[in-house]
């Protein structure tokens, strides 16, 4: 099995589009989240890998039931949900039910975000990892403005970049927590074997050449890139919800990143970390 994952709002979604659509690999969508996952996970980001540790046995014992097909998923019921589509989901089930009644064969993905603090963990289960990246102001920018917040990542042990504030200050910050997901993600690679796990920067996929897809996907041994290109070159420019865009409107979804790259709102007290995070995404995202 292959695992894509990365920060919330980083590409995960596209990137297991390409894998459902043009790879043909069964992809099932966020077994891992809070709302639509499995019965057993009660928090976004439960399964956290910690530094110096050894392996997150609980998540591995999940795993393993999950690839043969012994786990039960909920019904995907969110708080905002209107009474009709509660009735939907308890009927049809959310898409993470839906796509796990699809999870068969040989070439299957797991695409999650929320197994993104456990990648020394998955890195051993897993095949292999893809890891999505994007520029870290539009991960901030969409985080703000969905009022995303994640209390289980809060940094109860300190941060280097947050001296000089009252950690009460970001406590209902959506701009802090996508910052600091991103930076605990990229501060794992070091923990990693390289050959176990390719860093995709989806901010580049809509105008990739063959030889970028030959590099982000050199692990599936692929005969031609040409038709994979083809492929994304239409996924991107199709302005409807069609054959292309499926319930996921990619080149709205071009459009909206680049659109919240031009929007930087740092907060004071991010700025250090805010820095910090651009040096590790220029690192890493080449």
């Amino acid at each position: 099995m292959i695992l894509v994952t990365g920060c919330p709002r980083s590409g995960t979604t596209p990137l297991g589009y390409i894998f459902d659509k043009y790879l043909d690999y069964s992809v099932l969508h966020e077994p891992f989240n809070y709302h639509t996952g499995i019965e057993q996970v009660n928090s976004y980001f439960q399964f956290k890998d910690v530094p110096n540790s050894t392996l997150n046995n609980e998540l591995i014992s999940l795993l393993i039931r999950l690839a043969n097909d012994d786990v039960i998923v909920k019904d995907g019921i969110f708080p905002g949900d209107d009474l009709l589509r509660r009735c939907a989901k308890r009927v049809f089930g959310a898409r993470t039910k839906r796509s796990l009644n699809n999870f068969k064969g040989l070439n299957r993905v797991v695409k999650d975000p929320f197994l993104s603090l456990s990648l020394k963990s998955a890195t051993v289960f897993f095949d292999h990892v893809y890891i999505t990246v994007r520029p870290p102001i539009g991960i901030m920018n969409s985080f703000k403005r969905y009022n995303w917040i994640f209390p289980e990542v809060f940094p109860h042990d300190g941060c280097e970049y947050l001296e000089g504030f009252s950690l009460s200050e970001y406590t209902m910050q959506p701009e802090f927590y996508a910052l600091y997901i991103q930076y605990l993600i990229y501060n794992s690679f070091e923990d990693l074997k390289s050959d176990l796990f390719t860093v995709v920067d989806t901010s580049k996929l809509a105008g990739a050449t063959e030889d970028d897809l030959k590099k982000v996907f050199n692990h599936l041994n692929l005969d031609s890139y040409a038709s994979l290109k083809c492929n994304l070159d239409q996924m991107y420019e199709s302005k409807s919800r069609g054959v292309f865009s499926g319930i996921h409107n990619h080149q709205r979804g071009k459009d909206a990143l680049k659109a919240s790259y031009k929007m930087v709102d740092v907060p004071k007290n991010c700025e250090a970390l805010y820095k910090e995070v651009y040096r590790l995404y220029d690192l890493y995202a080449k």
